[in-house]
């Protein structure tokens, strides 16, 4: 009997120790048989050792060849490293297998969207863009470069790609709502209805459809939802419909979304509902000077946001107006500068009364940066997807009239004058804005999200 059908014994007898000794000793007589590296794979899985797996794969099978087989093992491995949270070792396999010249849709589409995590967006276009040549426009490909232009907020080439994309596979699904999601996200409902109809057509009642469908009703400010019913009702001041309405809820009662709403009502409907003091910008809005002016730090931002590829010009769905504003800044940056000021940042709301799980809350950290110019401004806007709101002001206009002030906007309101240095942290259903300004000053900051849990 040959040592791989000893190790098949081995494994079927529950030692797996054994078995993996044995395919091993099998592999090196025969490295053309990649049915031995599927049992290593198997069994060294099973055994939980996932990073003595990689380790394997890199000394003992990282051959170019283009084969099924071999291609198979590379995506097998590269699989397993991402499903197991080992992102960084699937990205060097995959980076590797690109270096000797492998440019298939399999290799770049997983490798560009782990650049597009890390925010390298230049390098994740510039290997799409090559693999797109090779491949003959794959869509999977197009798909992928869509979504970077998009960030880079290149609109036009973006809608480029995803009609191509449609074209090109005129009977899936995917094209569509893909098409659909980057039309409702460049302000166009109506187009993205259109494309959602025709996605649908394709592949009834699928849960990812439903959701987008509720998302271009509720832009549109069709009545299907129970909030936008409930502000429509606050648009015509119907101020005791909206209370009712937002009374008889249930389970969406006292979620962030539902907060965001209560808090356009008067004093005395959030009274009656439990709500004044958390939508009162006065108790719950806290301001701290945490750099001061002329702190080297805060040029240090100023240098991180300029240098960021994907600062763009009023980004798509964003309520910026007027400015520039990246995409994600601070999460799982390496930048000294914004490594310290997240740091500053939980430090302070720890000690601002909020007992933090540290750690937790640092990881948590979302935020981007954003420059407005003359006339620029934030329109009005939540983050209900948050626990916990702010920015840092980096550089501020002399105006002291109000314009370019920070605005709290909901019945109540709260106008906060922004300074270098200054950091405002407040909860995210908290509806705000900014004040348009006159001055050919420019206005930096960088806003944030935070998901951990306070209690």
């Amino acid at each position: 009997m040959n040592k791989n059908s000893l190790g098949v014994k081995a494994a079927q007898a529950g030692d797996l120790a054994k078995a993996e000794f044995l395919f091993k000793q099998a592999y090196e007589e025969d490295r053309s048989n990649q049915g031995i590296f599927q049992n290593i794979i198997r069994v060294m899985q099973m055994r939980g050792d996932i990073d003595g797996l990689i380790d394997y794969y890199e000394q003992k099978h990282r051959s170019y060849s283009r084969d099924n087989a071999t291609m198979n093992i590379v995506m097998q491995i590269s699989e397993i490293a991402l499903r197991t949270g080992r992102q960084k070792r699937a990205r060097k396999i995959l980076t590797d297998r690109a270096n000797q010249g492998d440019y298939s849709a399999a290799i770049i589409v997983p490798l560009s969207e782990l650049l597009f995590e890390n925010n390298e967006l230049e390098q994740a276009k510039i290997i799409l863009i090559k693999a797109i040549e090779i491949n003959r426009e794959d869509p999977s490909l197009l798909t992928n470069l869509a979504v970077i232009e998009t960030e880079l907020g290149n609109y036009q080439i973006a809608d480029k790609l995803y009609r191509k994309v449609t074209q090109k596979r005129p009977n899936e699904f995917l094209g569509y709502y893909n098409y659909s999601k980057f039309k409702l996200a460049i302000g166009n409902p109506d187009e993205a209805n259109i494309l959602l109809k025709k996605a649908n057509c394709i592949v009834q009642d699928t849960e990812e459809s439903k959701e987008l469908q509720k998302l271009i009703n509720e832009y549109k400010g069709n009545l299907e939802s129970e909030l936008a019913e409930v502000y429509a009702y606050i648009e015509s001041k119907s101020w005791e419909a909206a209370y009712k309405k937002l009374e008889a809820c249930g389970e969406m009662k006292y979620t962030k979304k539902w907060l965001a709403a209560a808090c356009e009502l008067p004093e005395n409907r959030q009274r009656m509902l439990q709500v004044n003091n958390i939508c009162d910008p006065e108790v719950v809005v806290k301001c701290h000077q945490l750099l001061q002016a002329n702190e080297i730090l805060i040029q240090d931002l100023i240098a991180a946001i300029r240098e960021e590829s994907s600062l763009a010009w009023n980004r798509a769905d964003k309520p910026t107006t007027g400015g520039y504003q990246t995409y994600e800044l601070l999460k799982d940056s390496k930048k000294k500068s914004i490594i310290q000021l997240k740091k500053e940042i939980v430090k302070v709301i720890a000690e601002s009364g909020n007992e933090v799980i540290h750690q937790q809350l640092e990881n948590s950290l979302s935020g981007w940066g954003v420059i407005l110019k003359r006339g620029g401004y934030q329109k009005k806007h939540t983050h209900t997807d948050a626990e916990l709101s702010g920015v840092i002001y980096l550089q501020t206009t002399e105006e002291s009239n109000g314009e370019g002030c920070l605005m709290f906007s909901g019945h109540k309101k709260k106008i906060v004058k922004p300074q270098p240095g200054m950091l405002v942290v407040f909860p995210s259903h908290l509806p705000h804005e900014t004040i348009p300004y006159n001055e050919d000053y420019e206005r930096i900051c960088i806003a944030f999200n935070a998901t951990g849990k306070l209690s």
